[in-house]
């Protein structure tokens, strides 16, 4: 229960698949300094070769002004790289506010699946950026959006004991015993990795602890076998209420 599930083999954490940290390139200085592209250089979705755009680069590297001027020059706000990560993807993983709410009003699509399925608003709740959050919720984002093994942005804000996000989903209707394609529950996945408080949250919203994954464990005994004994002390408390 690492997240690689959901992040398998993808990149959007500026590094490319041989390990090399992401960087603009040479074609990006093609965007001159006063705000201006040369068209000789055509700027417009240039890749590098490993399908990172320059618009994905720019938001990337947290550089809102060349980012506006790729947008004005008419860079694909929604292109994909090979693995399905857009240029909101790249803005959202480092919680770069200013760049979000640029591509979001430049057509950006906050609902739009990489190849795993997941969403700008897992990547945002993934990495604790509790504004991202908010700014995506705010623009449409769907908080109960599966990716293909069923991991939710609640699920991944869980996995990582990011209460403050967390509660931002709930408040705005993340579905509290959503289960992954193996049975694994909010709760379950913050037991799993200890998380206590998270546990509280979740079950102060509601958290069935009763539902089983698929080899028929329950937060309780998954609690129990890890030897976390104030989950299971609120757990216990918590069935008992239930």
């Amino acid at each position: 229960m690492d997240g690689t599930e959901l992040y398998n083999g993808e990149t959007e954490d500026g590094k490319h698949k041989d390990g090399r940290k992401m960087k603009m390139n040479s074609q990006e200085d093609s965007v001159e300094k006063n705000g201006t592209a040369t068209n000789s250089d055509n700027v417009l979705n240039m890749y590098d070769k490993n399908s990172f755009s320059s618009l994905y680069l720019a938001c990337y590297n947290g550089l809102e002004s060349k980012v506006q001027v790729l947008l004005d020059n008419g860079d694909d706000v929604n292109l994909k790289a090979n693995n399905g990560l857009t240029p909101l993807f790249a803005a959202c993983y480092h919680g770069h506010d200013g760049i979000v709410q640029l591509l979001l009003k430049n057509g950006a699509d906050v609902n739009l699946q990489t190849t795993n399925g997941r969403t700008p608003l897992c990547t945002a709740s993934y990495n604790g950026h509790h504004g991202t959050v908010q700014l995506l919720l705010e623009n449409g984002a769907d908080v109960n959006l599966q990716s293909k093994t069923g991991f939710t942005p609640l699920n991944v804000a869980c996995e990582h004991g990011h209460d403050d996000i967390a509660q931002l989903l709930l408040t705005n209707g993340a579905d509290v015993n959503l289960q992954t394609t193996d049975g694994f529950t909010p709760l379950y996945i913050a037991c799993y990795n200890g998380h206590d408080s998270t546990v509280q949250l979740l079950l102060a919203n509601g958290a069935d602890v009763n539902i089983v994954d698929k080899k028929g464990f329950n937060p309780l005994s998954l609690a129990s076998h890890n030897g976390y004994d104030k989950i299971v002390q609120l757990l216990q408390n918590g069935e008992s209420i239930n």
